[in-house]
């Protein structure tokens, strides 16, 4: 990162400091979020967070026979391996 390299001292007192907090702060921010998928933050809405959209797919499941079934509860068996299987974030697996 190029914002890393840029020493921040000769840069106090001058309105480019603020910039450089700024861009330093939002880079970090980001940096920091890489080691979560942040497909599964939205853990708060129970509006369009990740359970309300897999509880929307199984709503939808065909389950008319055995083999249909048997592929749904595939597919259900596969959500917890890809939320990490310990409901801790496992870094990006998509």
């Amino acid at each position: 990162m190029a914002v890393v390299a840029i020493e921040p001292a000769p840069l106090e007192g001058r309105p480019e400091a603020v910039l450089y907090a700024m861009m330093r702060e939002s880079l970090d921010a980001e940096q920091l979020l890489r080691v979560c998928r942040e497909v599964l933050w939205g853990v708060a809405s129970y509006v369009n967070g990740w359970q309300a959209q897999f509880t929307a797919r199984a709503v939808i499941q065909p389950v008319g026979s055995d083999t249909l079934r048997s592929q749904a509860l595939t597919r259900a068996r596969a959500i917890a391996p890809w939320l990490g299987g310990d409901g801790q974030c496992s870094g990006d697996r998509s």
